[in-house]
Order: C-alpha cells, then structure tokens, then sequence
C-alpha cells in the first residue's frame, strides 16, 4: 500500500471515530444528563423530551453532513496526490466530476 494510500486510510479512521464518538456522546449525554436539563424548555417542550425526539435526529444528520464534507475534501487531496504519483496530468476535480458523469 502506498503512502498516500496509509495515509488517506489513516484520516478516514479517525475522522470515522471521531462522528461515532459524538454520535454516542449525543446519545449518551441526553439520556444521562435528562433529569438535570428538564428544567430547560426547547419551543415549549421540555429539553430532554424534545432531544430524544427530535432533537438528537437533528444532529445524527448535521454529523453525516460533517462527515460528507471531510471526506469529500480529503478524497480531492488524495486524489490529486495519486495522480501526481503515477505521473499523469493534474486535472481539476471537476473536470474528473463532469467525465465521471458522462460514464
């Protein structure tokens, strides 16, 4: 396995540790620190009821989002890096989006 190959593999691991991490801390926290946060109202419901929910769901969602986001920016880099191994042109990541689409 290359280098840019462990090191694209690396970033992935860790970034996917760390979505699970906050997914579990989401979940743990809201049902752990419930009695505490009921004093808290969330458009009139109490904070954890709303949480458990809709609250949590919200949030799995921003984190998919995140993960999109960071993935999609370090395939761009690596890609790019593959490439430039390998001894082939430079072309832009659009242009591979757009030839990828006419496939």
């Amino acid at each position: 396995m290359s280098d840019h190959k462990r090191e694209y593999w690396k970033k992935t691991q860790v970034i996917t540790f760390v979505i699970a991490a906050l997914g579990m801390g989401i979940t743990f926290g809201t049902m752990f620190f419930a009695s505490s946060l009921k004093s808290i109202t969330f458009f009139g419901w109490d904070f954890p009821f709303y949480m458990g929910s809709q609250g949590n769901l919200l949030l799995y969602v921003a984190l998919v989002f995140m993960y999109q986001k960071y993935m999609d920016k370090i395939e761009k880099e690596y890609w790019q890096k593959e490439q430039k191994s390998q001894g082939e042109s430079n072309i832009n990541w659009d242009e591979k989006d757009n030839q990828e689409g006419d496939e």
